[in-house]
């Protein structure tokens, strides 16, 4: 029984270790998208579809240029778009800041990045890509129903993992630090973590 305990408290304490926060989604935006989409891929499909269906029915020649194949493929593709529109959705909704790692559905199971395992964050376009030496997670916040507490809590996270503690704690990291403060939080962001990197390699290189 006295076994029993020790390996009970470890589970208790990695479970917590582990606790991801799920932000609350911008569903009223999320389904706009959702909705504007489906109609405008429904109707090409049906007008792609209708232009071929139409005289083969009537045991007229397709002409244009069109036939079943091409019409299928281009059918294929355009509902292909429609299941990764609703697949990203999913992915944003299931997305966990986690106190340990980040986490996010991927076709090939459950892709995770530790804090402590960033080495670049960058914006592009709508996304925040959130990368590691092999690994990359991309971050939608206007998918949330507050933008700009996943960019707070991205930061917090990034700020809090060990390895970032102990470079945050030395003097010289604190005044760089303290002259990006007036930068918004996309440049804030990036020149932060760039900061921290420089500051391990420095470390790891003194005698």
């Amino acid at each position: 029984m006295s076994d029993v305990q020790p390996v009970c408290s470890a589970l208790r304490k990695e479970k917590v270790k582990n606790t991801g926060i799920r932000l609350p989604m911008n569903w009223p935006y999320v389904v706009a998208v959702g909705l504007v989409s489906t109609t405008a891929i429904g109707f090409m499909v049906w007008q792609i579809t209708a232009q071929t269906y139409r005289p083969w029915a009537h045991g007229m020649p397709i002409g244009r240029g069109w036939n079943w194949p091409i019409v299928i493929t281009w059918d294929a593709v355009l509902i292909g778009l429609l299941s990764a529109l609703f697949w990203k959705i999913y992915c944003d909704a299931h997305t966990e800041l986690g106190i340990a790692e980040l986490c996010r559905p991927s076709i090939l199971g459950i892709r995770r990045i530790l804090w402590s395992e960033i080495v670049w964050v960058d914006r592009v376009g709508f996304g925040y890509h959130v990368c590691s030496k092999d690994k990359k997670i991309v971050l939608y916040p206007y998918a949330y129903r507050d933008p700009d507490s996943v960019i707070a809590i991205l930061r917090t996270r990034i700020e809090n993992d060990k390895g970032n503690a102990v470079s945050l704690t030395t003097p010289a990291v604190s005044r760089v630090f303290s002259l990006l403060s007036y930068q918004n939080s996309d440049t804030f962001l990036r020149r932060r973590i760039k900061c921290v990197f420089f500051c391990r390699f420095c470390s790891s290189v003194s005698p």
